[in-house]
């Protein structure tokens, strides 16, 4: 098992044990992919973690560089919450 392969299969562990993403993840994920867009989405775990430092920093607004699909804005949106806003750039 390559090094790569061994950092997705704990990526993939934690999100199906640790982090458990809503179906609204998975949804955006596979649109991306359906969109024909390169499969190169943070892992939920990363995602979660950015999502939690925003929350911890206590941000109202993040400015996101390359959005991609949207998967890790879906999280800065959740960290924000409904009253914040997140700007994407691509």
């Amino acid at each position: 098992m390559t090094s790569r392969e061994q950092w997705s299969a704990v990526d993939d562990y934690l999100e199906e044990t640790a982090i458990r993403p809503e179906a609204a993840y998975g949804r955006t994920r596979a649109a991306t992919h359906e969109a024909g867009l390169p499969p190169i989405e943070v892992p939920a775990g990363q995602g979660k973690l950015m999502g939690l430092i925003a929350e911890l920093a206590g941000a109202r607004s993040v400015l996101e560089f390359g959005t991609l699909g949207g998967y890790s804005t879906q999280w800065f949106a959740a960290a924000v919450g409904p009253g914040g806003t997140v700007t994407t750039l691509e």
